[in-house]
């Protein structure tokens, strides 16, 4: 029967959305807080996918990343720049940088609290009660507004009921050791009660460094959280919450994934011709703009590649990367280590502390809800950002910021239920700095780039939402929002000579008697709203349409080097449309929801390669023109006899540019990036899920599998290295443009990953035995990768390997 089960699961494995099955054979209602009171998720006329705690633990997650493989529309990837930060893409919204001046697409909120940055998000699930993902522009009922969704993280809060909790523990492949331990205790009935859990997650380096020896992608984390609730009478409680997470580590390796070769094949006479003359057009541009035409405007001698003064036009980059003692095969097959450079071993370090406390009143109307945090993130990384065996760029990065919030929330119904209600008003304060810092070439160029911004921004909204029950089965809902940010920010980027000691302000306004100090100081407003009407076509079926606005705000150019660079990008707004089906079907044994949207993004932020004066080059923070998207998503569920769940996602974006505009520079002479490739988003994602259960009388057994697709990701929009700005140039190794190879290395190619997990459980669920694999099939393609144009090459890392192992857990109270 075993035997059985298992060639079944390996074609349907398990849907991840939902519990097993009740005793009458139905699926069990799912609880979701996506307006800010509890209901079923097939009653909301919102694309909301949800996860309980038991769907999480048999899915075997156990970071935020996990929670995005059987979730449509939904992708989460390590940033390339800082391994402590996530990039989150929904729906084709997705954050292009991590800067902390640049507010996410997708907000992250946890027990109602809202976590405004990246850094620090890369971390242990622990102890959680569910995850749900809302999809589209969020802000008439959440504290802050984002134009692609949100993740609502809510964690286990302490009971009346008695002693209780758990202890696990896991070992795996490459010496994986987790140990867990939860526990809640009442200290008055019925008045106080606290809640704990602690976890230790340690793990050896599954990658090693040829030159130096060391390992990386390893794991040495702690995770902790406390809570105390106090019901103070039986309509008013207080509820306090204290978060710990600190993370030491060796980054992850990264590998150099293609280099810009010498000896490159010129272009015909016509076309050198033809680039000449779009050189001359786009200097013309831009001196008519009264800015500088930056050297090299106009495309070098192609025949001159490799002559003294090319390397900044990467004609002859491998000739000087070898010329350093780096074999050709060390250059493609090493890893991170930079011998001359001692300092520049990759690690990351985190810290992250946060306080969150809610005072919730019951009332006759309904609820009054006031959700207080404070939270300070600090981190340290440090990358070998090349991945080859030579010393070619290491970057740093420190960032300390503390943010503090307040939010009340006021829920209720009112002309005797036909309104659901619900309002608030938001504060939020956030202050710190966010630094990096650039060495490349070091044996050739002594100088080291300081980027330093100081954050001291605030932020205020209010909202409110209802919903008129017109029958039964008519309602309509309308929301409002109104919010206003004011950002400052002071910049002090300069460069520094290692040799001489000499500092030079990047930016000419700015001087070093002051640090280089350049303060600004930006307002952004937005309103943002909600219309939907939903109507249920039965008891089981509800069909809605949508239509909302979002707000992301603007801010600043943190890493800005010039005048032309230290301006502001504008807010970003969403128009977004939905229509959508939620059903129940065969007396609650398949559930199918269904939902297609279409949106316009006005003023996108993007990050951009620009070209520089002085022959480099740098990334900014820009604004797209318009960008549309549209696309279709699926969830489905079945319950079938003897025990089996067998269940599926998939989801459909189709993200173009329709207006992307800017002006001229060494890498697009013409200023139109209509056809760039749109960052973070594949085309296609789907999931198979299943499970199988059965009750012996020793205990409960339980198998689930679990395999999520995603089409190819474009992981950076290409930008034609510096000199050949129409990417016609030949690499004579592989026969294509360096264009064409820089996409290819630039893309995360199709690929599926397979994760299974088997567990028994005995003394009536008090002991369960359980054993897991990851990545069953070795999948170990690039999922991350960044172009540096101004050097020449691109870098990526590798999915992790296949793991496994097993868990001990003894679960005790009630």
């Amino acid at each position: 029967m075993l035997g059985t089960a298992f060639g079944a699961l390996s074609v349907t494995p398990a849907f991840a959305q939902a519990p097993q099955a009740s005793e009458q054979g139905g699926l069990q209602d799912i609880i979701v807080t996506a307006r800010k009171v509890a209901e079923n998720l097939q009653d909301v006329p919102v694309a909301v996918t949800a996860f309980t705690a038991e769907t999480l633990l048999q899915q075997g997650a156990t970071k935020v990343s996990d929670v995005a493989r059987t979730t449509p529309s939904l992708t989460v990837r390590e940033s390339p720049s800082n391994p402590t930060a996530i990039s989150i893409t929904l729906r084709g919204q997705v954050q292009t940088d991590v800067l902390a001046t640049l507010d996410p697409s997708v907000g992250t909120y946890v027990d109602d609290m809202y976590w405004s940055r990246a850094y620090g998000l890369n971390q242990d699930l622990l102890d959680l009660s569910s995850v749900q993902v809302l999809k589209g522009p969020q802000g008439t009922l959440f504290g802050r507004n984002t134009t692609g969704g949100a993740m609502l993280f809510e964690t286990n809060n302490p009971n009346f009921d008695g002693v209780s909790g758990s202890i696990a523990a896991t070992y795996g492949r490459f010496n994986e050791r987790v140990g867990t331990v939860v526990v809640n205790i009442p200290l008055i009935d019925d008045k106080l009660a606290i809640r704990g859990a602690l976890q230790r997650n340690l793990r050896d380096g599954w990658m090693k460094d040829r030159i130096t020896g060391d390992k990386y992608n390893d794991r040495d984390n702690w995770a902790a959280r406390g809570k105390i609730l106090y019901q103070a009478t039986d309509n008013l409680s207080f509820l306090f919450s204290a978060e710990y997470f600190k993370q030491d580590v060796n980054a992850s390796g990264r590998q150099m994934l293609y280099l810009i070769p010498s000896g490159l094949t010129a272009p015909s006479a016509a076309g050198n011709a033809s680039l000449q003359a779009a050189g001359a057009a786009a200097a013309a541009t831009l001196t008519a703009a009264g800015l500088p035409v930056p050297t090299g405007i106009n495309p070098f001698s192609y025949p001159a590649i490799g002559a003294s003064g090319a390397l900044q036009a990467g004609g002859n980059l491998r000739s000087y990367y070898t010329s350093l003692g780096a074999s050709e095969t060390a250059l493609s097959q090493g890893v991170a280590g930079n011998p001359n450079l001692p300092d520049a071993s990759p690690l990351t370090r985190v810290k992250t502390q946060t306080y969150n406390g809610t005072i919730n009143l019951d009332t006759f109307f309904g609820a009054i809800k006031f959700v207080g945090g404070w939270r300070k993130v600090s981190t340290t990384s440090r990358l070998d950002l090349d991945g080859s065996a030579a010393p070619i760029h290491t970057t740093t990065g420190d960032q300390t910021l503390t943010q503090y919030s307040g939010e009340l929330q006021i829920t209720g119904t009112a002309l005797d239920d036909a309104v659901d209600f619900a309002g608030g008003a938001f504060y939020f304060h956030e202050s710190g700095f966010d630094t990096s810092s650039s060495i490349s070439l070091p044996s050739f160029n002594p100088n080291t780039l300081f980027f330093n911004g100081e954050l001291d921004n605030d932020s205020i909204g209010a909202y409110a939402q209802a919903t008129y029950h017109f029958t039964d089965r008519l309602s309509f809902t309308g929301g409002l929002r109104y919010s206003v940010d004011d950002k400052g920010l002071t910049t002090r980027n300069s460069t520094q000579n290692r040799t001489s000691g000499t500092i030079a302000c990047q930016i000419p306004t700015a001087t070093v008697a002051n640090g280089c100090a350049l303060r600004v100081r930006d307002d952004f407003d937005g309103v943002s709203y909600l219309a939907s009407l939903d109507y249920k076509l039965s008891e089981d079926v509800l069909v809605y349409l949508k239509t909302s606005k979002g707000f992301r705000s603007g801010g600043q150019n943190l890493r800005a080097n010039s005048v032309a660079t230290a301006i502001p990008f504008k807010p970003e707004i969403a128009y977004a449309h939905e229509a959508g089906i939620k059903s129940e079907l065969f007396d609650r044994r398949l559930r199918l929801n269904l939902a297609g949207y279409y949106s316009n993004v006005n003023d996108i932020q993007r990050t951009t390669l620009i070209g520089l004066a002085n022959g480099t080059t740098q990334t900014v923070l820009t604004n797209a023109g318009k960008i549309r998207i549209w696309g279709l998503e699926g969830e489905f569920l079945v319950q079938l006899p003897a025990g089996f769940q067998v269940g599926g996602t998939g989801s459909y974006t189709n993200a173009k540019y329709k207006d992307y505009q800017e002006l001229p520079s060494r890498t697009n002479l013409t200023g139109n990036r209509l056809d760039e490739r749109v960052e973070g988003v594949p085309k296609w994602t789907w999931s198979l899920t299943g499970s199988y259960e059965h009750a012996f009388d020793f205990g409960r057994f339980n198998l689930r599998t679990d395999y999520s697709w995603t089409s190819a990701i474009n992981l950076q929009p290409y930008t034609p290295f510096i000199g050949d700005p129409q990417g016609v140039t030949i690499d004579p190794n592989t026969g294509t443009t360096i264009a064409q190879n820089i996409i290819d290395a630039t893309t995360s190619p199709k690929q599926g990953v397979l994760s299974a997990r088997a567990s028994l459980s005995l003394m009536n669920d008090k002991l369960e035995l359980a054993v897991f694999g990851r990545n069953l099939t070795n999948n170990r393609k690039v999922v991350q990768a960044l172009y540096v144009g101004g050097l020449g090459y691109v870098s990526g890392v590798h999915r992790e390997p296949f793991t496994y192992g097993g868990t001990i857990t003894y679960r005790f109270g009630n």
